[in-house]
């Protein structure tokens, strides 16, 4: 039986719910559970076997909402609490062990990243919601929004005065997607005459989605009252949504998507250079069950192969992955890009939201395409076409390396300042004189971490040894990722340790400041440690271990420890490299100066 609604949800009282831990709070739970384990984070594997759940991919299913878990599962969550707590010595009360819990919650949502808004560029934030939002749109168009929604060519309107996501809803009632928060942004952003010149402006519909799914939780399951919000009305039949809206905000919103429109056609027929070209299939094939990567060659095994994940966890389409696909084509054929009037990204797009018979073969200029689920399978026209992939990509694979890492040269050189510790200043170019280096001031004025340089350093690693690696692992997610459990571990120590970490952290900006050496400050921690009666174990580590280096934050300085010494030697020789280009790139305009000086 579906649950009533309350009469008012706002003012509900907090001692009512405050005890009860739903799925909600699972992904969280698990995170603060590791906290007395002493390690980063429970894998869901071992948070599964800990509930007696035997299958990892359904206590998955209960995390991430997709099933409801039964209400003895969320029992069994509590009592681990309590058992992990009184194991650790600080089971008070169930009370006290909820209030650790709620405080460990506020703590990881501050420390989100979406809690600090800043004043960035208003025509880059408009461009990516004119993205976002014509991809959003045109993927619903036909048969997935019941025609609700046309998109032909980069033609994309919304037909009436309500629009239809389907599905709207999973079947245990987590809205499904983001359609409707993109759509509340629009509405909301279009609802003012004067966005466009805004310099710094809150959405004001960036949290109705949330809002709609809660009213609808508080109500039930399969409750299909009218939720009104401040620019429409959200109505539930089945498990779609139905979004009710006036005329006004329809014609505003069909303005909006024309412009939206140019400028997705913009960023589909920008032409691309062959470096990028290059470098971007090469990502793409290595990702793919049909490539292979062998002595750091990139090779296509098949004509026909797989882009596992060609629609994003958002519902958006990769659309430059089939920009790249169809570019790199064009320019093995000599085709022009630029005459391609039906461009393979906009193609796909549309189809999306065809039915699943239609999905099977999308056909583009050179080759096919055939959507299932997140999936995209391509099948080139041509067999000459795998060959011709192959060997453009085995050109990249003996280019020199100068340019990849040019940018990365120009970032160590124009933060030279920042490097404390071994690194030569004095050479032409800077030159690292051993495996460890130290940055000064990598926290900002806001307390985030300055993650640059150590992103540099190890970007001309990966250029020069063409390694490929996820966003997921790069030394600056890592070192981010990382920052955000260290700050939530400490949180969560006992009263003696966080004193100690306080005074800890008074001593190494006290000494950082007054540039004593790492080794001087490191002794000083040590001897503070033995004052105050801590154990290395007792306290949570500050080390990143990258892909080629470590990092560890002692005060305001960052450590960079490499691996492998030969690193070093790379770098440098890449260094030099650099410098050599940036004088052939000097000479050059300065001949072309003189050349004009002379005409």
């Amino acid at each position: 039986m579906a649950r009533k609604p309350t009469v008012n949800a706002e003012v509900r009282d907090n001692n009512d719910t405050k005890n009860v831990l739903t799925w909600h709070d699972f992904s969280l739970m698990r995170a603060y559970l590791a906290t007395f384990d002493g390690i980063p984070l429970l894998s869901q594997e071992t948070m599964a076997k800990r509930l007696g759940c035997t299958s990892t991919n359904t206590y998955s299913k209960w995390e991430r909402g997709d099933q409801e878990p039964p209400s003895i599962v969320s029992r069994s969550m509590e009592l681990l609490m309590y058992l992990c707590m009184y194991k650790a010595g600080e089971f008070v009360s169930e009370e006290a062990c909820w209030q650790s819990f709620l405080n460990f919650k506020s703590i990881t949502n501050r420390n989100s990243a979406m809690l600090h808004p800043r004043i960035g560029d208003v025509g880059s934030r408009l461009r990516t919601l004119m993205s976002c939002a014509y991809d959003c749109f045109a993927m619903n168009s036909g048969p997935a929004s019941k025609h609700t929604v046309s998109a032909e060519g980069y033609h994309c309107q919304i037909n009436g005065q309500r629009f239809i996501i389907s599905p709207g809803f999973t079947k245990n009632g987590k809205l499904a997607g983001n359609t409707l928060e993109l759509f509340s942004q629009v509405a909301a952003m279009v609802s003012r005459e004067d966005y466009p010149n805004i310099s710094s402006y809150e959405n004001e519909g960036s949290h109705i989605a949330a809002s709609v799914l809660e009213r609808y939780r508080e109500m039930g399951l399969h409750e299909t009252k009218t939720v009104k919000t401040k620019y429409f009305e959200v109505k539930r039949s089945k498990d779609d949504m139905i979004v009710s809206f006036k005329a006004q905000l329809r014609t505003k919103m069909n303005e909006f998507l024309v412009d939206a429109a140019e400028h997705t056609r913009e960023l589909d027929t920008t032409l691309m250079s062959v470096t990028e070209l290059r470098d971007g299939l090469v990502n793409i094939i290595a990702k793919s069950p049909q490539g292979s990567v062998v002595d750091g060659v990139t090779k296509l095994g098949s004509h026909i192969f797989e882009i596992t994940h060609a629609i994003g966890s958002n519902h958006r389409l990769k659309s430059r992955d089939f920009k790249i696909i169809e570019q790199t084509l064009c320019h093995l054929v000599g085709v022009d890009p630029s005459t391609i009037e039906r461009p393979a990204p906009m193609l796909l797009r549309n189809a999306f939201g065809l039915s699943d018979a239609d999905k099977r073969c999308i056909r583009t200029r050179y080759y096919s395409a055939a959507i299932e689920g997140r999936k995209m399978t391509i099948t080139l026209d041509k067999p000459e076409y795998l060959v011709a992939i192959n060997d453009f990509i085995s050109d990249s694979m003996v280019d020199t390396n100068e340019k990849s890492v040019f940018a990365e040269y120009r970032i160590l050189t124009g933060r030279a300042s920042k490097l404390i510790n071994g690194v030569d200043l004095e050479a032409d170019p800077l030159q690292l004189t051993g495996s460890v280096v130290e940055v000064s001031d990598i926290i900002s004025r806001r307390g985030v971490l300055r993650v640059n340089i150590a992103n540099a350093l190890e970007r001309v690693l990966l250029g020069i040894s063409r390694v490929n690696i996820t966003h997921s692992q790069i030394a600056g997610a890592v070192i981010k990722r990382l920052n955000s459990e260290h700050l939530v571990a400490r949180a969560s120590q006992t009263p003696k340790v966080q004193r100690f970490l306080a005074e800890k952290l008074e001593l190494e900006t006290s000494c950082t400041a007054q540039n004593m050496a790492t080794a001087e400050i490191r002794t000083l921690v040590a001897d503070l440690m033995k004052e105050r009666g801590i154990k290395p174990s007792d306290i949570p580590t500050f080390v990143a271990d990258c892909r080629f280096f470590t990092f560890e934050q002692i005060g305001s300085r960052g450590i960079i420890t490499f691996k492998d010494p030969g690193s070093v030697e790379t770098i440098n020789t890449a260094l030099v490299l650099c410098r050599d280009e940036e004088i052939k790139r000097g000479e050059g305009r300065a001949t072309q100066v003189n050349d004009d000086d002379d005409e």
